[in-house]
């Protein structure tokens, strides 16, 4: 399973010709979490033509699977969160937060934020940076 992350969501709505590719070579095995659709729709609210981009927004998000976070991602965020504290990393709540569902769900990220996604222990993180 693999989650792909907002920027490559951006990337595909944005028509970035690599995000195009990977969001087509992964077929039914394309999900991503409500978190990044909340992302997603928060960009779409303050564009500058706002219904536009939130229809976009939805017609992306109906072509795929989201996981909504649960009380194993929960349990997930707590560890994580708490590891990140001791040694005083300093990532993104909504990150943590997406990275808690992948670690749940035994998933990987696809993203090209590499530096913060890649310190969520068991979660594989692959780029689709150029």
């Amino acid at each position: 399973m693999k989650i792909l992350d907002s920027d490559l969501l951006i990337g595909f709505l944005r028509g970035h010709p690599k995000a195009v590719e990977v969001f087509q070579t992964l077929g039914d095995d394309a999900f991503t979490t409500t978190l990044n659709a909340a992302e997603l729709f928060e960009g779409a609210a303050g564009a500058s033509r706002p219904d536009e981009a939130l229809s976009k927004v939805d017609q992306l998000l109906s072509r795929l699977r989201l996981l909504p976070f649960g009380p194993r991602a929960a349990r997930a965020f707590g560890v994580i969160r708490r590891e990140h504290k001791r040694r005083g990393a300093m990532v993104a709540v909504m990150d943590t937060l997406i990275g808690s569902i992948a670690a749940a769900e035994g998933a990987s990220i696809v993203t090209r934020n590499v530096k913060d996604f890649g310190s969520f222990p068991g979660v594989r993180v692959e780029t689709w940076a150029d």
